[in-house]
């Protein structure tokens, strides 16, 4: 276990020992440097600044390695304009965690570790500029392991397909978190998910969408029933009832949803909603 630092455009000698030294991101292609200096169980620390990835990128660098933003939602994630995929894990590695980032229009999140529920995100901002069509991928995506996410914002925008919006949601959890979803027109087959998710899919998680009817009302758009304390807002009629605690139809009062300020307005009846 070690800590290694990246920055945008690298410094000192490169080798990542130091901040004074960090490794050169270079659209991606230092980031082998980092997971290497860093190593099982290590830390990869982003300093401040843009990490444009040039294509998808994949943070799968050894078993328990932590790529973290030194500085909340300082380091930023992703090309704007253009929709990124982000991989976490491999098929072979596990425990790979991902937090407090700042991420735009990286749009699809891919897990492959091997085991269960050992990959995780915390802390991170997830922003779009452009469309993103779900019609042959997902927002989410788990496979042979799982991914927890925890105290996230994701403002994902969403085009033509939605309904792969969750693949595989039996190993993934959502706690503390908000999805501010923005769509663009009328969705072919709207938002939705592939597969069943478990009891614990959403607990303390807001869930707000720009237009109710862009919600698949069949079984594929029904989360309420898998969520506890959570609040769903114009997300379609299978969101109006199920699960436990959970409010509906109530509008979360974010301070700004179209810039994606999800913070609450003091008269949210979010506020003191969870439970510990």
């Amino acid at each position: 276990m070690a800590i290694a630092y990246i920055s945008p455009s690298g410094a000192g000698t490169g080798d990542g020992s130091s901040q004074a030294n960090a490794v050169n991101w270079n659209s991606g292609a230092g980031i082998g440097t980092a997971e290497t200096a860093a190593g099982t169980d290590g830390f990869i620390y982003f300093l401040d600044g843009s990490y444009p990835f040039g294509g998808n990128e994949t943070f799968d660098g050894a078993d328990g390695l932590t790529y973290e933003s030194l500085n909340l939602h300082g380091a930023i994630l992703g090309d704007s304009g253009t929709t990124r995929k982000l991989t976490i894990g491999s098929t072979s590695l596990n425990g790979i965690q991902v937090n407090k980032f700042k991420m735009v229009d990286v749009q699809d999140f891919e897990q492959y570790g091997a085991g269960g529920d050992n990959n995780k995100m915390d802390s991170c901002l997830i922003t779009s500029t452009v469309a993103f069509s779900c019609a042959s991928t997902s927002v989410f995506y788990t496979n042979s392991g799982g991914l927890d996410v925890t105290n996230t914002v994701i403002s994902p925008f969403i085009t033509t397909s939605g309904q792969r919006f969750f693949s595989a949601p039996e190993r993934l959890t959502f706690n503390n978190c908000t999805f501010n979803i923005k769509t663009d027109g009328t969705l072919s087959t709207k938002i939705g998910k592939l597969g069943t998710p478990t009891a614990s899919f959403l607990k303390n998680t807001i869930f707000a969408c720009d237009n109710d009817a862009n919600v698949s009302t069949a079984t594929a758009g029904d989360f309420a029933q898998f969520a506890t304390n959570c609040s769903f807002f114009q997300m379609g009629t299978a969101n109006d009832s199920g699960g436990t605690n959970n409010l509906y139809d109530t509008d979360p009062q974010f301070v700004d949803a179209a810039n994606n300020d999800c913070r609450l307005r003091p008269n949210s009846p979010c506020i003191n909603a969870g439970v510990a």
